[in-house]
């Protein structure tokens, strides 16, 4: 999408028109091929984010406007919301920004009618047309005459239905398009709904029968854990940081409820997704990619032996699967069996020789082995196969490091900066090249024009935030943790930050439960138990607090500090210092 981000499609180009054309003539012939074999035909037009996915271009955009508008949306000022809307309509006719904030104002009045009208005229007046139109919509739904075996419905009202929404939102959608696991429920109801009777009717009324399934019930049979969720969560929140989605009125909001997902799934709820695996899996033992994804958290969480038998039985299941044998050798190579992995690697590379991932693995291997040349030949290959790979790259770069050649990793890593500002892995090396004091000078100026929205790498964003955080830009501050913790939420150092965040607001409650997550996995974080206290004491919890700050040792930083407020104090607690 980034690709095409700067090549808007003008409302009046007749290529719009050439696209719905040709795109109904093709769905003619696919159509036709079915029925001539006898098949029934279910045709149904995309669905798309309306609600909460504002336009990526529009016609004479006006920044100034945007925020302003945005502001009302923020503050609920519907009527006054509606009323900039049309005014700037008024003056830039077809404005699909306009459009999607009238949406977002007749939405708030509960005019749920007028609202869809708008939004599809902002989706359909969309410069950067990455959803479905109502032109190509009508292509299809057109079709519903094309002869006997072919039927037209449009999922639209069956899954705003199901997913509850009077437009279709982020309850169905995670951005433009991709569906969450409640719209995908949504849509795949109305197939099974419309595919029911002409199976029957094949089947001689013999076929499938009973209700369908809830929710809930599909939920746990696919074994959907908080892991997916939380999986599914970050990766959509990398996504709609990148242009054009991030460019969208509202995709602030998007980002902000995706980072919110993420950081809601506790630790313990990631820890049950362990049963939830097992479950489904004991109702369909032979669903191979449910196994595949139970071996994926188990990998993640360090279980390597279960996370290698998992994938050996997919592997019984689907011998043809060339990234089940790059997983397993992913997971050999971490239980130090490293001639299997590599045997893995390579059959992984039988089965898909352009497999560029397996060849980087393969040489990382070589380079722990000490076969340096050969290593360095298996990065290029990696790289020659997909010029894109930022990780082969990197690993190049890494070479260079370790090889001694400072200048070529100075060099790679300012190349890979400026091709790659948004990759996590470049952005961690810096991060660890900012942290070495020969290198730090060479790479301050890159660090200074790396934006906020660009940040990947936790370091970088915890380091940016504590910045904010000393200039009293405390909103600010809390959004790069929050996306931090998306992004690990185990994190201490994020953890930690925010508690000291809210601490500094005056959030005392607020701030409690991030500084017992820190003591939780970090008992001598001896500063995590100063700050504890000084909140707990604030919120009147005198004899907590004084546990808290007891337990600072003599000779930490806070000692003193922690001291003097014991001293202070002890008037007022309940129980007595021994």
């Amino acid at each position: 999408m980034e690709m095409f981000s700067e090549s808007a499609v003008s409302l009046d180009d007749p290529a719009r028109a050439g696209v719905v054309r040709h795109f109904r003539d093709n769905m003619e012939d696919v159509i036709r091929t079915g029925t001539r074999h006898g098949a029934h035909v279910l045709v149904m037009p995309a669905v798309v984010n309306l609600l909460d996915c504002g336009p990526m271009a529009s016609v004479a955009r006006d920044p100034s406007w945007i925020q302003k508008a945005s502001e009302l949306w923020k503050n609920q000022e519907w009527d006054s919301l509606r009323i900039s809307a049309e005014k700037q309509l008024d003056r830039t006719p077809q404005s699909a920004d306009a459009a999607y904030f009238l949406g977002l104002a007749e939405s708030g009045l509960g005019h749920s009618d007028l609202a869809l009208e708008a939004f599809t005229r902002a989706c359909d007046w969309d410069l950067l047309p990455f959803r479905a139109t109502t032109p190509l919509r009508r292509s299809l739904l057109s079709l519903d005459g094309l002869g006997s075996g072919v039927e037209v419905s449009d999922p639209f009202h069956r899954m705003l239905e199901l997913t509850g929404e009077a437009v279709p939102g982020a309850r169905t959608f995670f951005e433009h398009v991709h569906l969450t696991p409640l719209g995908n429920y949504g849509l795949a109801v109305h197939t099974a709904e419309k595919l029911l009777q002409p199976i029957q009717t094949i089947l001689g009324g013999s076929g499938p029968s009973g209700s369908i399934p809830g929710f809930e019930h599909c939920r746990d049979m696919l074994g959907l854990t908080p892991f997916d969720m939380r999986s599914m969560a970050s990766t959509m929140t990398s996504r709609v940081s990148e242009p054009p989605l991030n460019e969208r009125p509202g995709s602030r909001e998007n980002r902000d409820h995706l980072l919110q997902l993420a950081a809601s799934i506790t630790r313990d709820e990631i820890n049950r997704s362990d049963s939830l695996y097992q479950f489904a899996l004991a109702q369909r033992s032979t669903d191979w990619m449910i196994r595949q994804r139970f071996a994926i958290y188990l990998d993640e969480t360090g279980r390597y032996s279960d996370a290698l038998e998992s994938i050996e039985i997919a592997l019984d299941q689907v011998p043809h699967s060339p990234v089940l044998y790059f997983q397993r050798g992913v997971v050999l190579e971490k239980l130090n069996r490293h001639a299997d992995a590599v045997a893995s690697f390579r059959q992984a590379l039988k089965l898909r020789p352009s497999f560029a991932e397996a060849h980087l693995q393969i040489a990382w291997i070589d380079w722990r082995d000490g076969h340096r040349a050969r290593a360095i030949q298996g990065f290029q290959k990696s790289r020659q196969i997909d010029p894109n790979n930022e990780s082969a790259q990197l690993a190049l770069m890494i070479a260079w490091k370790e090889s001694g050649e400072a200048g070529k990793y100075v060099e790679g890593l300012r190349s890979m900066l400026k091709d790659f500002p948004r990759s996590p892995m470049v952005q961690k090396e810096l991060a660890h090249a900012l942290a070495n004091p020969d290198h730090r000078a060479k790479f301050q100026d890159i660090l200074e024009s790396i934006a906020d929205e660009d940040m990947r790498d936790t370091g970088l964003l915890i380091s940016r935030a504590r910045q904010y955080r000393s200039q009293n830009r405390f909103d600010e501050s809390l959004e790069l943790l929050l996306r931090a913790l998306a992004i690990d939420p185990e994190s201490t150092p994020a953890h930690y930050q925010i508690g000291l965040n809210q601490i500094q607001r005056e959030e005392y409650a607020q701030a409690i439960p991030h500084f017992l997550s820190v003591i939780a996995r970090e008992p001598e974080f001896w500063s995590a138990h100063f700050n504890l206290g000084v909140a707990l004491a604030k919120m009147n919890q005198i004899d907590a607090a004084c546990a808290s700050l007891a337990v600072v040792p003599e000779g930490d930083a806070n000692y003193e500090k922690a001291q003097e407020y014991l001293r202070r104090l002890e008037p007022y607690r309940k129980v007595p210092r021994c």
